[in-house]
């Protein structure tokens, strides 16, 4: 199986980041748009671009808020918009991804200050909390899961904060500590290095959640890779809560796709594999985000 790693198909080191970026933006194929989509025009929720992928008869009081992958300094609307489409094909929900702000201009914590001010817009204009999923993958999960962790601080001590009904995490990249199996990859190093910034913890339990307090959090879904160099990360995150049930969310659902790659859930629909992924977040998303009762 083809690897889809953050860190494949970079330019060399000394290239600009710049053309990093526009490199890794065109490695996946973009949205097909047919009868059951229809994508958005561009808009800007505070102050960033964020664009709203519909599918046809899609419930108006759900949605699923995405966080694209990238390795917090890659990514963008473009990047994974095939994979935002999937999802919202597969669920029948509207998808809002949001253009967060990437590192090294960016560092934490930008990106989850930009995800909770998309998920207030989202309140804001109609969609109740509970009907909303949070959804990240690789980096972009740990945005996500970091901002359902604010969103939870934020419920505590603000009367129209709320959480989110369900968390869902593809081929997550939570650990920032880079545990030994990650030693010897410099690029996801540096990667690292740019999201924390000079001053912040590798174990900062919001910018690196693994290290974070999970309790209280929505339902979550847990979807690793056998063949991925983060799935530990999913693995022992599972492990924990099976262990110590005080310290998990509201509800963990966890799987593992034995000799699958990182981020195998954005090859497409030619690979069952990632079909299957998909349907199944799409299905967990659906039991999981409520209405509210009339």
């Amino acid at each position: 199986m083809a690897r889809l790693n953050d860190t494949d198909a970079l330019l060399p080191p000394d290239a600009p980041i710049t053309a990093e970026r526009a490199h890794y933006d065109g490695r996946l194929p973009d949205l097909e748009l047919q009868d059951d989509l229809h994508l958005g025009k561009p808009m800007r929720i505070a102050g960033r671009l964020a664009e709203m992928i519909t599918p046809a008869g899609h419930d108006p009081l759900r949605a699923i808020f995405w966080l694209h992958p990238g390795g917090f300094c890659f990514g963008s609307l473009r990047s994974h918009r095939g994979l935002a489409g999937a999802l919202a094909r597969a669920s029948g929900c509207r998808v809002l991804a949001l253009d967060y702000r990437l590192a090294p201009e960016h560092p934490f914590p930008a990106a989850n200050e930009d995800s909770v001010a998309a998920f207030q817009w989202l309140m804001d204009t109609g969609t109740p909390p509970g009907g909303i999923a949070l959804v990240g993958a690789s980096a972009g999960a740990a945005v996500a899961a970091g901002t359902a962790m604010l969103l939870r601080a934020r419920s505590r001590t603000m009367a129209d904060a709320a959480q989110a009904g369900a968390l869902g995490l593809m081929t997550p990249w939570l650990d920032l500590t880079l545990p030994e199996r990650l030693t010897d990859a410099p690029a996801i190093s540096s990667m690292a290095r740019r999201w924390l910034g000079p001053d912040r913890p590798s174990n900062h339990p919001i910018a690196s959640p693994f290290h974070g307090d999970w309790r209280g959090l929505p339902p979550v879904l847990l979807q690793a890779a056998g063949d991925d160099i983060f799935a530990g990360d999913a693995t022992s995150l599972a492990k924990r809560f099976a262990e110590h049930p005080e310290a998990a969310p509201v509800a963990v659902e966890s799987e593992l796709a034995d000799g699958m790659c990182h981020l195998y859930p954005a090859l497409g629909e030619h690979v069952p594999e990632a079909i299957g992924a998909v349907r199944r977040l799409a299905d967990f998303i659906l039991r999981h985000t409520s209405q509210p009762e009339a």
